[in-house]
């Protein structure tokens, strides 16, 4: 997660605690809570997110987290479900969809904390069978039934699997590279994109 995205994720969670009124009800405290989770569990990791931490930064008794989400494993998948919920591409036109998502995935405004939970929960195998199953209900399949035929299922795991290699270079590991070159795999990384979506890459089946 960048320093930029989990900044602006933050501030949202203190200005909820401070403009939350006392008696809180309970959509405002999940949501104040997968708010903090969100950032704890891209910037730690399933196994090293701490739920009495989580608690603390959304302002609530660690008994309140327990209570709206029973277990860790719980908050986790509802948290990721969350952010993909809240992703801000929509994919009606097919029409320059891999600029669109470009635009989302380089816009350092833009919390992308989907692809740091997923990667970071990949050492835990309770955490990682939660990912597969949250991704594929609210990214695959989603995807899949929007694409349609041919090997619908097939492209949007591709479109997932792009997206997720593409942002965690983009916006953790960058490698040195130049804003030159930064840019011509941004470039290049929307015509990919956009070639799943339209079926038109080499060797597919019409």
């Amino acid at each position: 997660m960048s320093a930029s995205a989990g900044a602006k994720q933050r501030q949202l969670v203190k200005t909820a605690k401070r403009t939350a009124a006392k008696p809180r009800n309970t959509a405002e405290t999940k949501a104040r809570i997968l708010s903090a989770a969100q950032i704890a569990f891209a910037e730690k990791g399933y196994s090293h997110a701490n739920l009495r931490e989580i608690a603390a930064q959304a302002g609530v008794a660690a008994s309140l987290v327990i209570k709206h989400f029973g277990a860790k494993k719980n908050l986790f998948a509802e948290s990721l479900a969350k952010t993909l919920q809240d992703a801000e591409v929509e994919p009606e036109d097919r029409l320059g969809f891999g600029e669109r998502l470009i635009g989302v995935l380089l816009d350092p405004k833009i919390p992308v904390l989907t692809p740091a939970m997923i990667a970071l929960s990949l050492e835990d195998e309770e955490a990682r069978v939660v990912a597969a199953k949250v991704t594929k209900e609210n990214i695959i399949a989603p995807l899949a039934a929007w694409l349609g035929p041919p090997q619908a299922e097939a492209r949007a795991a591709n479109l997932l699997m792009l997206s997720i290699g593409f942002a965690l270079f983009q916006r953790h590991l960058k490698a040195g590279i130049s804003p030159q070159a930064r840019e011509m795999s941004a470039r290049w990384f929307a015509r990919l994109i956009q070639t799943v979506v339209d079926n038109t890459l080499d060797g597919d089946e019409a």
